[in-house]
């Protein structure tokens, strides 16, 4: 692979400051430390236990910067587990949209309870013409970008999202299946025409040089959206004036545009579509190895203070 195609992931979790006004100060921040707390053995073995509240403070506990992905995931399995034991149904049913939003085929394991794997599709039942809408959109935007293998992948969960039995809602999803599917055979299209064919085997490379240290990214722009006031409050009554934390990952591409984003951990279901609005209009001089521009993973550590 060549230097100019290779993508370089960051190696620590960046940190940014952003302070806002009334009624809220939003700030991202560097979490360096690598004390993650209890992990999901702790949490599981306390929701088996019925230590449903003591499950639910490990959960505040844990810190999201050094979980991995599929094991964020399934502590805020857990943690919906655990409103679900204490008769918190619409604290459940919040924290299970927020799983789908980030993961819209997210399917639980078969050993979690049934009542679960029923919360998760009706959840992703409420949410399937919004989700469609925005990853059509996403799609659209990928594929006038020309960036045509992402695009591919939006309006393919844009399909099965709306592959549903052929009743009303089918039919409500005609249209934008129709275009889903025009979108991504063009982008397919784009993409086969677009590798180079080759009559002859190619002369071996020439011996290439270590590689360069990586300069990494400079934001150009990268605003933070401000907390909805009509929010704040309620936030204030459920957990007091505690930061609200989430990671955010998102890949600057070679122009300095961001190719993706998505949420390791998210915030609060209203607040996560705002965040991910923003961050995939975020601007960047892009990433360098020799001069050369190369994509970038960022990781930011996402920190919301309510006043």
């Amino acid at each position: 692979m060549s230097t100019t195609a290779s993508r370089v992931a960051a190696p620590i979790v960046l940190s940014l400051v952003f302070s806002f006004g009334s009624p809220a100060s939003v700030r991202a921040r560097q979490d360096s430390q690598a004390q993650g707390g209890p992990r999901l053995a702790e949490i599981k073995g306390l929701y088996e236990s019925a230590e449903y509240d003591r499950a639910l403070a490990a959960v505040n506990r844990a810190n999201p910067a050094v979980l991995m992905l599929g094991e964020a995931r399934e502590i805020e399995i857990y943690e919906a587990l655990c409103l679900l034991a204490l008769g918190k149904k619409v604290e459940a049913d919040a924290k299970i949209e927020g799983v789908i939003r980030a993961e819209p085929l997210y399917q639980p394991s078969t050993d979690l309870p049934n009542r679960l794997r029923a919360l998760v599709d009706e959840a992703r039942n409420r949410l399937r013409p919004a989700l469609a809408q925005s990853h059509y959109i996403a799609g659209k935007e990928l594929f006038d970008a020309e960036e045509y293998e992402a695009a591919v992948a939006e309006f393919a969960l844009v399909l099965q999202l709306t592959d549903v039995p052929a009743d009303r809602s089918r039919s409500e999803f005609g249209d934008m299946r129709i275009l889903a599917t025009g979108f991504r055979d063009l982008s397919v299209r784009a993409i086969a025409t677009s590798k180079p064919r080759v009559s002859e085997a190619p002369a071996p490379p020439p011996p290439r040089p270590p590689d360069a240290p990586v300069v990494p990214p400079v934001a150009v722009r990268q605003n933070l959206p401000p907390w909805p006031a009509s929010s704040g409050g309620l936030r204030r009554e459920a957990q007091g004036l505690a930061p609200l934390n989430g990671v955010l990952e998102i890949v600057i591409t070679k122009t300095g545009t961001v190719g993706s984003a998505k949420l390791i951990k998210r915030i609060e279901p209203f607040y996560d579509t705002l965040l991910l609005t923003a961050a995939r209009q975020w601007r960047y001089q892009p990433a360098t190895r020799n001069g050369v521009p190369v994509e970038y993973v960022k990781t930011l550590a996402i920190a919301v203070n309510i006043r």
